[in-house]
């Protein structure tokens, strides 16, 4: 099991009024979990669970649910439990999600489990930003389960985004730039179990916004991210396509360096 999330360090700056550049406007947020556990025979038809969500465009939103279901004998039939972990700033979107569903082998006609968890994200980015998208999905067991997640521009193309079904993992990492736009972050996640059938497994994601010129995104503006541009612009690589017009040349490295020397100066004077 891995987690982005409980390591996660987003720096901030000295200054309120230079902190505030390059920040994000959630315009929508929701946020769901939903898990069910249920059972049928030709004389017992019963379900457990709750659906349970938010659509707060920031803050946290922390819940787990557990669907117990016995029949009439107090015999276990089905199982599943959820959980969802995540958090909404102007500058970071964080989140997790937990499945374990099974259901028992009884004589019962019918029975099944499952845990249902989604978010979708859509934010505007008022300037252009330097970001981080990350994540990653594991499904523990050959069963039905699905779990992915996506960062595009609405309107436009993905531009990451990893998926997993089954039993497995896959993982993404996207370090570039947004430009001024409407952007979403998506995850969903899926795990139904049947008679004979567990299914578990997981999905992390982190989406992070630094100032457009904090080239290795550690959250300081300094000499660093200056070189570390430069020898992916002398490498003339994608990296340094400053400017997003699908060429590097001489006028990325040109409004770059204009751009972080006003970032350092702006600091300094803060």
């Amino acid at each position: 099991m891995r987690s982005f999330l409980t390591t996660l360090v987003v720096a901030g700056l000295t200054s309120t009024a230079f902190a505030q550049s390059g920040t994000m406007d959630v315009l929508s947020a929701d946020r769901e979990l939903f898990v069910i556990a249920c059972g049928f025979d030709y004389e017992f038809d019963d379900c457990a669970g709750d659906r349970q969500s938010t659509d707060a465009t920031s803050g946290f939103y922390d819940n787990q649910i557990i669907a117990d279901l016995d029949d009439y004998y107090g015999g276990d039939i089905a199982d599943a439990d959820g959980q969802i972990y995540s958090n909404i700033t102007d500058r970071r979107i964080e989140l997790e999600f937990f499945a374990d569903a099974v259901v028992t082998d009884t004589n019962i006609f019918s029975a099944d489990a499952g845990v249902y968890g989604t978010t979708d994200v859509e934010f505007e980015v008022l300037d252009d930003v330097r970001v981080v998208f990350e994540g990653y999905a594991e499904g523990y067991i050959q069963s039905y389960f699905w779990a992915g997640a996506s960062l595009r521009e609405v309107g436009g193309p993905s531009i990451a985004w990893y998926d997993v079904q089954g039993a497995g993992d896959d993982d993404a990492q996207f370090v570039g730039w947004l430009y001024a736009g409407t952007y979403a972050v998506a995850a969903h996640l899926d795990a139904g179990a049947g008679q004979t059938m567990p299914a578990a497994g997981e999905l992390s994601l982190s989406f992070r916004v630094y100032h457009k010129t904090d080239y290795n995104t550690d959250g300081n503006i300094n000499r660093a991210d200056k070189d570390a541009f430069l020898v992916q612009y002398r490498a003339r690589t994608a990296a340094a396509d400053y400017n997003g017009d699908g060429v590097t040349n001489r006028s990325d490295r040109v409004s770059f360096i204009a751009d972080w020397r006003a970032a350092r100066a702006m600091k300094a004077q803060n």
